[in-house]
């Protein structure tokens, strides 16, 4: 973390002025020796505090859906015992923890994991609401947010969970977490004044931050905290700051009413999408229009090289009331690039999750979920020109509860250390979480054949409950990966 950075989260009266580094062991992180704490299955840990970790109380399997396949390759190996080539390479999340894990909005996580063999670590909070999580030394660190705002924070390692302070105890109710670890502890990063409370700022090179105000106007704050320039766009109140690697900021605007669907929190969407530019002060660089009467139906767009180019391009869903939903994709100068097909009837959506190498051969391809309050397909897209055309599918699964604003219901990474891209996202009936890889053999092809190879579930891990948080991540410093996930009565981590 920079020192313009540091100054900027201290201006927003966050913690102290200088932030910790992500790779150094912070005081108070659990060791290898201490009490016993219990893991999720009820196995014993080490653990400095006795934090109540119960134990399971459903089976690995769930009533009515079927059982698993066993965590094997293509070929019917061990993806633990196969060779590495091809491994997920994607930036580093930064020093901040997202809820949409990654600064540009795409859900995937960096490094290797080996969830399936992970002890799961459970944690007692009532009703969480959010998770984000960054490395800490050689553990994870995690922000929980409960329904009413209240923030807690777990240390999460190999001697077991340890809870720690958190900066500030309470946030308003519905705002995501943004993490950040300062000397003085971690912190999550609370809306300013006149900000929206349904989303939560972002902080900017040369001691800046950027945010979204109650208005729908966009303001950047200068290095001393006041308002230095703002920009009115109409941006959604509940609207991520998604970032460039050059300084450009996405952001959902044009906020409109004539697409009444409500599946996401309320009965407004986008109509714009707006690409600023926060290089030299603020400026609006494009607004790009929808045609019609579409909209963007989501929180966030998703930026990803889906066309193998120099340039990332905007992903997002485009709905409308005669067809429904469909995956499009923009120029930063607001060509319109790529479609996928609609579904073909209004108020049906599609749940846009990830880009990744998900394909046979590490071909990148794109993740969504199609109707996931209503059957809930895994859908995995591949640029063709103009056309973003489906190759696999896979039913049974649910991204997101309907009327919800926690739309961060899947990740992507190599979380079973075969060097191969999954992604992790609720089964159906949201008490597991599936593991879902792309092959390339085309027997028994589901939504694509011949290359195209087909989707699968491999693997899945029980959650304790029903899914209640976003799907959250990090890289860890020892270039592993932990995931974690709430229900009601708390939250389940494996970490490896």
């Amino acid at each position: 973390m920079n020192r313009d950075r540091r100054r900027a989260l201290a201006l927003l009266g966050v913690g102290a002025a200088t932030l910790a580094g992500c790779g150094g062991r912070r005081e108070g992180v659990p060791s290898n020796t201490g009490d016993t704490a219990r893991t999720a299955d009820g196995a014993g840990a080490a653990s400095r505090t006795g934090t109540t970790v119960p134990p399971s109380t459903e089976s690995d399997a769930t009533a009515g859906e079927p059982a698993a396949a066993e965590a094997t390759s293509a070929d019917g190996t061990d993806p633990r015992s196969a060779t590495t080539d091809g491994a997920t390479d994607t930036p580093e999340q930064g020093p901040f923890g997202y809820t949409h894990v990654r600064a540009d909005g795409n859900r995937i996580v960096a490094g290797r994991g080996s969830l399936p063999d992970a002890e799961p670590v459970g944690i007692d909070v009532a009703s969480p609401a959010w998770l984000a999580a960054v490395p800490d030394g050689s553990a994870s660190l995690w922000a929980i947010v409960d329904e009413e705002g209240r923030t807690s924070a777990f240390a999460v390692g190999e001697g077991g969970v340890e809870r720690t302070a958190i900066t500030p105890a309470r946030l308003p109710a519905g705002t995501p977490p943004l993490l950040a670890v300062t000397d003085d502890g971690p912190i999550v990063v609370p809306p300013p004044d006149g900000a929206s409370t349904l989303t939560h700022p972002i902080v900017l090179d040369g001691g800046r931050s950027l945010f979204v105000a109650e208005s729908g106007d966009v303001i950047l704050a200068d290095a001393e905290g006041g308002e230095a320039e703002r920009v009115a766009v109409g941006a959604l109140p509940d609207a991520r700051l998604i970032q460039g690697a050059d300084g450009r900021v996405v952001v959902l605007a044009g906020a409109t009413d004539r697409y009444g669907h409500g599946a996401l929190g309320d009965g407004i969407e986008a109509g714009t999408i707006a690409v600023l530019d926060t290089r030299d002060g603020l400026a609006v660089e494009r607004e790009i229009d929808l045609a019609g009467r579409a909209v963007v139906e989501g929180t966030t767009a998703l930026l990803a090289d889906l066309g193998n180019g120099d340039d990332p391009e905007i992903v997002v869903t485009e709905s409308d009331a005669e067809r429904g939903a469909r995956e499009v994709t923009f120029t930063l100068d607001g060509r319109r690039v790529a479609a996928g097909p609609a579904i073909g009837s209004g108020y049906r959506w599609r749940h846009r999750l990830a880009a990744a190498p998900f394909g046979p051969g590490g071909r990148e391809e794109l993740a969504a979920v199609r109707t996931p309050h209503i059957g809930g397909e895994i859908e995995f897209y591949r640029r063709e020109g103009e056309r973003l055309r489906i190759v696999a599918t896979l039913a049974g699964y649910s991204s997101h509860a309907i009327g919800s604003r926690v739309l961060d219901g899947g990740v992507a990474g190599d979380l079973d250390g075969d060097g191969r891209t999954e992604l992790l996202v609720p089964n159906r009936a949201r008490t597991h979480l599936a593991g879902i890889r792309r092959t390339g053999s085309a027997a028994g092809t589901t939504g694509g054949s011949g290359s195209d190879g087909e989707a699968r579930e491999v693997w899945r891990l029980p959650v304790g409950g029903t899914v209640a948080t976003n799907v959250a991540a990090t890289a860890l410093a020892d270039g592993g990966v932990a995931v974690g996930v709430g229900h009601a009565n708390g939250v389940r981590i494996w970490q490896s």
